[in-house]
């Protein structure tokens, strides 16, 4: 059982203040909200070579994914090269644009895989792939995504091969299926085939592949909460309203029994609540609770008479009652 507790005074004005500074300390919403679209992982082949090819293989910012590293497979380090990169599918934030990856002998080595393990806690859902390319006539004819759901053991394609026209830069794309949704060990699969010349010039450059979709978030868990309402003596006190509000402002109320034991079920973890008591003869300061786990101890004490107090980091400090 987890929770965090501060207490502020009776009044309504100083009830919002609290509330609100508990908001932001304990209830700040992710940098990104789970419905918006992120940059996943982001390959520019920028920075230190990757041993032992000329260019980099790392995922860079800003992309949200740190440490995962593309893996070619046919495309040994012998028919890659480093080209100047390309200015098409570079996101805001991203490095200088200065380096692509080369590749040639597109023929014999055919087909050719770009995978990117995206590892993670919760996964990742709505996901697509984009990434820029120039193509002479003689690189590679198509390409393909792929995704695995268990570490790169087995794949499972996405549609058909798609074609690749000669040019001297466009951006492709493809879907990534909902069937790849939160699995916490996904890799991702460009595929390239159809490759049509066994020379050494260059013929195909690749550069700033994104993954972009949205973070998966677990469902919180629903708990119960429960405590007693008491007098300043530590008496229960019966029929006290007690109300829990949450950060969107909904309320929710329970009686105290005659005993003085409240409770509530279904309350969603992960959250921050505060509870408040309405009661015809003791004042109660309202207390925001962050709320990890079940509790069954949050009990309620009234204020003193003539006294209240703003207990904030431990440290007290005594005022009358009335003002703030």
């Amino acid at each position: 059982m987890q929770q965090n507790i501060f207490t502020n005074s009776r009044s309504r004005a100083s009830f919002i203040i609290i509330f609100g500074f508990a908001v932001c300390l304990f209830a700040m919403p992710p940098p990104s909200s789970p419905a918006v679209p992120q940059l996943i992982a982001y390959y520019d082949f920028e920075g230190a070579d990757t041993p032992s090819f000329p260019v980099n293989f790392e995922s860079h910012p800003p992309a949200i994914v740190s440490g995962s590293t593309l893996i070619l497979t046919n495309l040994p380090s012998t028919v890659t090269s480093q080209e100047p990169g390309k200015p098409l599918n570079v996101p805001s934030g991203a490095a200088p644009n200065f380096t692509a990856l080369g590749l040639n002998r597109s023929q014999t080595h055919t087909p050719a895989d770009m995978d990117m393990p995206l590892t993670s806690l919760n996964g990742f859902q709505n996901m697509s792939v984009s990434f820029a390319i120039s193509n002479t006539g003689n690189g590679y004819a198509f390409y393909q995504g792929f995704y695995s759901t268990n570490g790169g053991g087995a794949f499972t394609s996405i549609g058909a091969p798609q074609s690749i026209l000669a040019s001297t830069g466009t951006i492709l794309t493809f879907t990534v299926p909902a069937a790849a949704n939160n699995a916490p060990s996904l890799v991702l699969r460009i595929e390239f085939s159809a490759g049509q010349s066994p020379g050494s010039i260059l013929q195909t450059t690749i550069d700033n592949i994104q993954v972009n979709g949205t973070v998966a978030v677990p469902t919180a868990a629903s708990v119960s909460v429960s405590g007693r309402v008491l007098t300043p003596d530590g008496t229960g006190l019966r029929n006290a309203i007690v109300q829990l509000t949450d950060r969107s402002g909904n309320v929710r109320s329970a009686i105290s029994s005659p005993f003085g034991y409240y409770r509530f079920e279904g309350v969603q973890a992960g959250a921050t609540y505060v509870l408040d008591v309405a009661s015809k003869r003791y004042t109660f300061s309202p207390r925001v609770v962050n709320i990890l786990d079940e509790i069954n101890d949050l009990d309620l004490t009234a204020e003193p008479l003539g006294l209240s107090t703003i207990d904030i980091a431990d440290k007290t400090f005594p005022r009358r009652s009335g003002g703030f």
